[in-house]
């Protein structure tokens, strides 16, 4: 299994994929561009030295009310959230681990 197998194999599980830094959870994003899945759940932790501090106000939780819509409209509404997460990150001088999972049309 490739890396890239095996980052969408967890995060499509109960396991997640895990992302350290900004950078990686965009390079994963990026890497989801032409599959159907979209990132849907991040749990997001701010490294503090050797602690990764749980930041609820910086992850995504749910679907607020959103699987009963269509897959497209899903995705439009969880990148959404994630574009507003990273905004929210950006403003932050700390370093940060993503936790993600992914939700799909199947």
């Amino acid at each position: 299994m490739t890396d890239f197998s095996k980052a969408i194999a967890d995060a499509s599980s109960g396991k997640g994929h895990r992302c350290i830094g900004v950078e990686a959870l965009l390079a994963f994003m990026a890497t989801l561009q032409p599959k159907p899945g979209w990132i849907d759940l991040i749990e997001t932790y701010e490294i503090a030295g050797n602690l990764e501090v749980p930041r609820i106000d910086l992850s995504i939780y749910g679907d607020h009310g959103a699987y009963d819509q269509p897959a497209p409209e899903r995705r439009r509404l969880a990148r959404e959230r994630v574009e507003g997460m990273l905004d929210a990150v950006s403003r932050e001088q700390r370093e940060f681990i993503f936790q993600v999972w992914l939700d799909s049309a199947e």
